[in-house]
């Protein structure tokens, strides 16, 4: 992620933060709406998941807050990492068909 998405993404959070304060709720809609603008859908839940991480790391102690911890960073881990074809062209700027490689004929 470059250095401008995460500045959007953190001033997105602060702006939907804001309105969860006075209303008391949005948090996801207002993120996920304003981030993937710019950024990959994977990349957007994401994110949301990172505070929801971290909320239950800081409240749930012991062993029983480990498996929810574990779960959602390896879903973070998992989307952020993720390729997908229109990532792949969007980066290269090449197609994204795959390459026919020679299949060996058993006679």
């Amino acid at each position: 992620m470059a250095t401008e998405h995460i500045l959007l993404a953190l001033a997105v959070f602060l702006l939907a933060g804001t309105v969860k304060g006075l209303v008391g709720l949005g948090l996801p809609t207002i993120t996920i709406a304003l981030t993937s603008l710019v950024l990959p859908l994977s990349d957007t839940i994401a994110l949301i998941a990172l505070p929801i991480r971290g909320m239950i790391a800081a409240v749930v102690t012991g062993p029983i807050g480990l498996g929810p911890v574990q779960v959602l960073d390896g879903v973070g881990a998992g989307l952020l990492s993720h390729e997908t074809p229109l990532s792949r062209r969007r980066a290269s700027g090449r197609t994204t068909r795959p390459v026919r490689l020679p299949v060996a004929r058993s006679r």
